[in-house]
């Protein structure tokens, strides 16, 4: 065996072993590749139940919001109530079986009907003309409450609407009797 033979066979071993090497280097890096491979799907994953939970804790605070400013228009429209002085203001007792009610709205108000319960005591409180009819803020209606034996009434509900807004919203007033 000549020199140029042994190292031919060194330059062969060499280059086997880093051939070898080489290999052992790229199938290291595959398994590295799968391995991030599989964090990078896990970590996707991850940030879309993220997302997905961050949606819903939005939608939460949406809904939540939306209560909040719900409840807060009430409270305006409560408080703004509270400052406006009564629609009508009674009954006054005038004398004997005669009562008044005021409009001390201080706006114009139009009756639609009167109700009174029970039903069967309607006859009971006269009203005459009150139905249908405009009362500015001041103006006043007289009704008698008859007092004979059997049911008395209860209850007188005036149904009306200020004449500056819809006339299919009633507001009602109760009287107690």
């Amino acid at each position: 065996m000549s020199a140029g033979d042994i190292i031919t066979i060194i330059i062969s071993a060499a280059l086997l072993i880093v051939t070898g090497a080489a290999a052992v280097a790229t199938i290291v890096q595959a398994r590295v590749a799968v391995a991030a491979r599989s964090d990078a799907e896990s970590a996707r994953g991850d940030a879309q139940t993220a997302r997905d939970e961050a949606q819903s804790i939005a939608k939460e605070a949406t809904d939540a919001f939306k209560r909040q400013a719900a409840a807060l228009e009430k409270s305006n429209e409560l408080k703004e109530a509270e400052s406006r002085p009564p629609a009508w203001t009674g009954p006054l007792h005038v004398g004997g079986q005669t009562y008044v009610m005021t409009n001390s709205s201080l706006r114009t108000i139009r009756v639609d009907h009167i109700s009174v319960k029970p039903e069967e005591t309607d006859g009971r409180v006269l009203r005459d003309g009150v139905d249908g009819k405009v009362f500015e803020y001041g103006d006043s209606f007289d009704f008698l409450v008859v007092r004979v034996m059997g049911p008395r009434p209860r209850t007188m509900t005036i149904f009306w609407h200020y004449v500056d807004e819809p006339a299919d919203e009633f507001n009602e007033w109760i009287v107690a009797l």
